[in-house]
């Protein structure tokens, strides 16, 4: 169960990710440290942004 909660949480943050990848990217780029930054999900969401900008 706690798979699947995992992959479905992963899912919707994957398509929030795409949609805000372009504005997220921009904002990320005017601030080096964003106020997300010490919450673990913002350092998750960094993390994600910088291996898609990567790629």
């Amino acid at each position: 169960m706690a798979e699947a909660g995992t992959g479905r949480s992963r899912m919707l943050k994957s398509s929030s990710l795409e949609t805000l990848t372009p504005t997220a990217s921009f904002l990320f780029r005017g601030r080096p440290m964003p106020p997300m930054q010490p919450s673990g999900d913002g350092a998750i969401v960094a993390g994600n942004l910088g291996g898609g900008a990567g790629a």
